[in-house]
């Protein structure tokens, strides 16, 4: 009988993704790439810089267009990566920059890089030049290991190379450098980013930062049917993803955990791909309902392990509770203020 259930939900799950993904479930638009034109075509003034959220490449996360090299090139912008500027194998290219020269002169690095953070793995292959690079190339890719490029222009003085989810993207803009202006504004209602903003007019709450295996991350307090639950703040989220048992337990987590070598070798168990709803969220005094969401240990996750990792553990806020207002990151005072109202004028 069990094998049956089983068989039958297997053939359930395919039907469901002929038809659909669950991202594009999660997404919960039609995208339209003249739109995405049109808003990111729209001009810069000064710090107020527009985006698209209409971009299937990354599911409706906001993307600016900057320039690099002279070239237009499109970044996401995600506050739930901890770090400062990340180019893509496609920004490699609009640099002018071979992949593979590059990767390969930075095996130095990389393995200083493993005697910090991986010791086993470093003490392993440190003498071996061709595992060397074979594990870089697989850390890579895994979101595990990142590269440092020298580049300057208006915006940028240097980029991270790294895991990337979508080559159509050609990079993304985190957290640390988003930090240098003492206030950043997202303005989802009329899609602009405001870099340096002054405070806006909304309910505050208390934003920390936590450190997770050496980064740090972006954290507030939220309410599930009244209970405390604690969040990343993720723009580069475009869904809600729920911690493992979220709702059915006290939530308690301890922020000293971190990814080390005996942590990535284990198996991660993964859970079925099923969007789940939920209602009465409450951020910042404004309740949410109807909020899809989806479990970051998916089968087919598109998170590094690491993150995965994380987010079985705490919850991942992301574009779903932000859609129809404005939000602000105060560095300044350590708060995130979000509003319903149309609080920014644009001239």
């Amino acid at each position: 009988m069990k094998k049956c259930n089983f068989i039958f939900l297997i053939v359930l799950s395919l039907s469901f993704f002929s038809c659909k993904t669950v991202h594009q479930v999660l997404a919960n638009q039609k995208f339209d790439n003249r739109v995405g034109i049109e808003e990111l075509s729209r001009p810069v003034n000064n710090n107020i810089i527009p985006f698209t959220l209409n971009n299937k490449a990354d599911y409706g996360c906001p993307v600016v267009c900057m320039e690099i090299n002279n070239q237009k090139a499109l970044f996401l912008v995600d506050t739930g990566f901890p770090k400062t500027i990340m180019i893509s194998d496609n920004g490699l290219k609009k640099l002018n920059i071979d992949l593979e020269t590059f990767k390969s002169s930075r095996l130095d690095d990389y393995l200083y890089f493993l005697k910090e953070n991986f010791p086993q793995k470093y003490n392993k292959i440190k003498d071996n030049p061709k595992k060397l690079k074979k594990q870089l190339y697989k850390d890579l890719k895994k979101g595990l290991a990142f590269l440092n490029l020298n580049y300057e222009n208006n915006y940028f003085k240097y980029f991270d190379y790294g895991q990337i989810y979508d080559s159509k993207i050609d990079g993304v803009i985190g957290l640390e450098y988003l930090k240098q202006y003492k206030r950043v504004t997202f303005d989802f209602i009329n899609n602009y980013m405001i870099l340096g903003d002054d405070r806006i007019d909304g309910v505050s709450t208390d934003m920390f930062e936590e450190n997770h295996s050496g980064e740090k991350h972006l954290f507030i307090n939220f309410l599930y049917k009244g209970k405390k639950e604690v969040g990343l703040l993720d723009t580069g989220n475009y869904t809600f993803s729920p911690r493992n048992n979220f709702g059915k337990d006290e939530y308690h987590y301890n922020f000293d955990f971190e990814v080390n070598d005996e942590i990535l070798d284990v198996k991660l168990k993964k859970k079925a791909p099923f969007v789940q709803t939920y209602n009465d969220i409450e951020i910042c005094g404004l309740k949410k309902n109807k909020i899809k969401g989806v479990y970051s240990n998916i089968w087919f996750s598109t998170y590094s392990k690491t993150v995965q990792i994380l987010l079985t553990k705490v919850n991942g806020i992301g574009c779903e509770l932000f859609r129809d207002n404005v939000i602000q990151f105060d560095f300044e005072n350590k708060e995130f203020i979000m509003t319903e109202k149309n609080v920014l004028i644009y001239e």
